[in-house]
């Protein structure tokens, strides 16, 4: 995509219906979850800018149901919320077996709702409490590299500092932003759509 098609992606994007701006926000960040590639994602709303926050509280059960995600809230401040959209199986079943999580009381007996609880106490006591990586899927070991080695030594970045299996990571890291430009892609071809009206200009949709 060129700067000046850029732009113009840009400027459909802030000409959308509110909601379904917040919806592409959303749809474009949690695609992995979407796709069942990642068990969860966090998204931040705030009241600045396009005030995506005060959207979020207005549309949240509707977006909800048309991208089939749950979502929890982790943190609330006057300004901002910081929500965590998961679907429950997917979630529930990739962090149940987690030694990780079950060293620091997250115990297998509890349900995904009482896990959820207990990380939202630790957003309380932590700005990022490290276990939240294990929600949002990233290996145990590069957790665990990350605490040991405080953020330092990593071997590559990508969506998280990566300490072990690099080729691993890579694969998970293409997935992610394969999954990101399907939605890229579709709304583009919503640009095409409108460009082809009379008076408009020709878009490019190679993605690049």
């Amino acid at each position: 995509m060129n700067k000046l098609d850029k732009l113009f992606f840009l400027e459909f994007i802030d000409k959308l219906h509110e909601k379904e701006r917040l919806k592409f926000i959303i749809d474009y960040n949690a695609a992995p979850t979407i796709k069942n590639i990642k068990p969860a994602t966090l998204i931040s709303f705030t009241k600045r800018g396009k005030a995506l926050l005060s959207l979020w509280k207005s549309y949240r059960h509707e977006i909800e149901k048309e991208l089939q995600l749950e979502s929890f809230d982790m943190r609330e401040t006057k300004n901002s919320t910081l929500v965590l959209f998961y679907k429950e199986k997917l979630l529930d079943n990739y962090i149940k077996n987690s030694d990780f999580l079950l060293e620091r009381g997250y115990f297998t007996s509890m349900s995904l709702n009482s896990k959820l609880n207990k990380l939202r106490y630790r957003f309380l006591i932590e700005p990022c409490p490290h276990e939240v990586g294990i929600f949002l899927g990233i290996p145990e070991h590069d957790v665990e590299g990350f605490i040991n080695n405080n953020g330092k030594g990593y071997i590559m970045k990508g969506y998280w500092k990566v300490y072990k299996k690099p080729e691993y990571a890579r694969k998970l890291f293409r997935e992610y932003d394969k999954a990101k430009k399907e939605i890229i892609c579709k709304l583009i071809q919503k640009i095409v759509k409108y460009e082809k009206k009379p008076g408009g200009r020709d878009f490019e949709t190679k993605i690049g």
